[in-house]
């Protein structure tokens, strides 16, 4: 009894540790994308943070092993118009013209 208790205890534990790293990384990853859309459009002090947190949701929502193919296109398109409202207006067509970097920014 004393040793599932321990197993269970040790498994749990290996869990939250592992999901605390998933955060870091996908905070880590949310900053590289926010660099990558500096590159291609200006993005105001007051917009970082949304932005950071669309990327941050984004990486989350890819983590989900069980999504189909299909669904992982629906969320880019999803994510491509939110990312689209999170940006000055006016930027919106230099983002479009590079669909390359825009691509990367939306999909996994």
């Amino acid at each position: 009894m004393k040793k599932i208790i321990a197993l269970l205890f040790f498994l749990s534990f290996t869990q939250m540790s592992m999901s605390q790293d998933l955060t870091k990384d996908f905070k880590l990853f949310a900053k590289k994308d926010l660099e990558i859309l500096k590159t291609v459009v200006s993005v105001g002090v007051e917009q970082e943070q949304p932005i950071l947190d669309f990327f941050y949701k984004k990486y989350k929502q890819y983590s989900i092993y069980s999504l189909t193919v299909e669904r992982k296109k629906e969320i880019a398109l999803e994510f491509e118009q939110e990312l689209k409202l999170l940006i000055y207006p006016n930027e919106v067509s230099k983002l479009e013209k590079n669909s390359k970097v825009l691509k990367k920014l939306v999909s996994e």
